[in-house]
């Protein structure tokens, strides 16, 4: 099954548009661009903050890298399909083949990586709203069904009513 998904992918699925176009995604150079203007980004909304999320993202990357290609990989020994005899002579070229081994996906990795540092670190979220405050937050009081539309809460301090209120003189249970 794993061969025909490959020559599905590989030889019914290929067309000349993906053929230029894939290739060049998958370029490292193609994404220096983003990646710098990204940092340009987070260092002048917040430059301290800005450069602590470049380190994570440097130190985090480091890490996906060193486990997937330096554990999991030579762990796995999954080969690369270009790097498989039955498959010499028949393949369309298109990248260099890498390495031998295949998965996990350090591409992968290494993206999920980035990602999870921006999305934790918050700085990148709209610059609108409050302090303290993500993309996704609780709704206001008063919006939740069965909140007290007044706001005040059973057993309010300031209401002076507490059971057990000492300045009546009473305890409950006496």
């Amino acid at each position: 099954m794993d061969q025909s998904l490959f020559e599905f992918f590989h030889f019914t699925l290929a067309n000349d548009f993906f053929d230029w176009l894939l290739p060049y995604w998958r370029k490292r150079e193609t994404w220096i661009p983003l990646y710098v203007l990204l940092a340009a980004y987070m260092l002048w909304r917040d430059w301290r903050r800005g450069l602590a999320t470049l380190l994570a993202v440097i130190v985090a990357v480091a890490l996906a890298d060193f486990i997937t290609s330096g554990l999991l990989k030579p762990w796995v020994g999954r080969i690369r399909p270009c790097a498989t005899p039955e498959l010499a002579g028949q393949l369309r070229e298109l990248v260099s083949c890498g390495g031998s081994l295949s998965f996990p996906s350090s591409h992968a990795s290494n993206h999920l990586a980035i990602a999870l540092v921006l999305g934790w670190s918050g700085v990148l979220s709209p610059p609108n709203l409050p302090e303290g405050e993500g993309l996704i937050s609780p709704p206001p009081s008063g919006e939740l069904e069965g909140d007290k539309s007044s706001g005040e809460l059973e057993g309010d301090k300031s209401s002076g009513e507490l059971e057990g209120d000492k300045s009546s003189g009473e305890l409950e249970g006496d």
